[in-house]
């Protein structure tokens, strides 16, 4: 039953084997036709010439993907006035001539191209176990048939650019259904009215306030009840105020002065973003470095009597006299880019041995 159900009698194949590799399934199957017609002639032939095998995808059945491996046979073509000598065995019902995937596989990454679109497409299709580029996808939403075109009960009437400012022509959309229906290479009242005519069933238009596309209904269906829309409604009430307002300029400043008078000052936000930087400057200054620290511990050191050498982390090779210039007081420093930066002109004062020598290198600092 279940047989039947996914592989219907219709498509004149019959499963022989199935195997799997990896998270593929791989379906055999062979054609049971004994007889088929030539595609150019129509004569129908039950001579096989041979068998061929063809490969396509099919849709995928419980996380794998399905691979067909169908044997094929071919015909002689008897009839001596055709071109063709053999031909292919064909199933219409799964499979088109020389097509990789299968019928109903086509038609679901087709709507998925439809709903997402190529890019996007082609990731969620590698999930759904039916693989394909971008790029097929869109093929597959081209090649889909047009709707077959009704006249719909509310048309909306607009005018659409082709070349904004310079060319336009007209859409026309089902309102119920929020479908295009038709674009008219022109705007103007002659190419409406000539569609009305050969669309006739229009009860409702919804259309702009101009003269084009009102002559256009009124000529075209008469006996249609024609609606200014809500959006060119609000488009013609902006326009007829902003027309209204510029013809008031001294009212509008003094009004702008009042207004700006009765707010409430506030400091800009240029000066609050400044005061937050200098607050966050001052605190990094003001907090405590290695170097103080290492200072502050030395003094104690001193004042105890003890000695200072073997209990700080100094470079062995720093001379006495650094040592002791570097740890009488701390050097002024800049953060740039949380980085220290020495002054220039407290270095100049060093003597030249401690400089030749390099400044001793404490544990945790940097310079």
């Amino acid at each position: 039953m279940l047989i039947e159900i996914l592989w219907p009698a219709e498509f004149c194949l019959r499963i022989n084997a199935v195997e799997q590799s990896g998270d593929r399934l791989i379906i055999m199957a062979y054609g049971i036709q004994e007889r088929a017609s030539c595609p150019d002639c129509q004569q129908p032939s039950e001579r096989t010439n041979s068998y061929y095998r063809r490969h396509p995808a099919d849709l995928p059945c419980g996380g794998y993907d399905i691979q067909l491996d169908l044997t094929v046979p071919r015909f002689f073509c008897d009839n001596e006035q055709c071109p063709r000598r053999t031909f292919a065995s064909r199933f219409p019902d799964l499979l088109q001539p020389y097509a990789r995937r299968t019928n109903r596989l086509a038609n679901q990454q087709q709507q998925v191209g439809f709903a997402v679109g190529g890019e996007a497409g082609g990731r969620l299709v590698q999930d759904l176990h039916m693989p394909t580029s971008p790029d097929t996808l869109i093929r597959l939403v081209r090649e889909a048939a047009e709707p077959a075109l009704t006249t719909p009960r509310v048309l909306g009437v607009d005018d659409w650019a082709k070349r904004k400012g310079q060319s336009y022509g007209t859409i026309l959309v089902d309102l119920e259904r929020h479908e295009v229906v038709d674009l008219l290479e022109e705007r103007s009242a002659e190419s409406l009215s000539k569609w009305l005519k050969e669309h006739p069933g229009v009860e409702i238009i919804t259309r702009d306030r101009g003269t084009d596309y009102k002559e256009g209904a009124t000529t075209g269906a008469p006996e249609a009840v024609q609606i200014a829309d809500r959006f060119h409604l609000l488009q013609n009430l902006v326009d007829t105020l902003k027309r209204m307002l510029e013809k008031q300029p001294s009212q509008l400043r003094r009004a702008a002065r009042e207004v700006a008078i009765e707010a409430p000052t506030s400091p800009p936000l240029a000066e609050v973003v400044t005061a937050a930087a200098k607050g966050e400057v001052q605190a990094v200054k003001q907090a405590p470095t290695m170097r103080q620290l290492r200072f502050e511990e030395v003094k104690a050191l001193q004042k105890q009597g003890g000695e200072s050498a073997g209990r700080l982390p100094a470079a062995r090779d720093a001379p006495a006299n650094g040592l002791q210039v570097l740890c009488s007081r701390p050097l002024p420093r800049e953060s740039i880019g949380g980085t220290m930066c020495f002054d220039r002109r407290v270095l100049s004062t060093l003597p030249d041995e401690t400089m030749a020598g390099g400044l001793p290198k404490y544990e945790g600092a940097s310079y």
